[in-house]
């Protein structure tokens, strides 16, 4: 395993089979906010929509498609 320390402007991208997650929280304080995006094609519904279904939305716009998945 290898910890991504990013700086300010980072980004990180990943393959979606690659297993990952985030590490214990340490300062309780400190924010841990992340924006992550999942790209599919046309048809396809990504493998995470199975799981929780209440939370997820498929929302169409300008020709496009696009996902919502939320915590609460």
């Amino acid at each position: 395993m290898q910890a991504f320390l990013p700086k300010k402007g980072d980004a990180l991208l990943w393959h979606a089979g690659i297993a990952h997650g985030g590490s214990p929280i340490t300062l309780p304080n400190a924010t841990r906010r992340s924006l992550v995006g999942h790209y599919c094609p046309v048809g396809t519904r990504p493998l995470y929509h199975y799981y929780k279904p209440g939370q997820r939305r498929v929302y169409e716009a300008l020709g496009y498609r696009y996902t919502t998945s939320y915590y609460p």
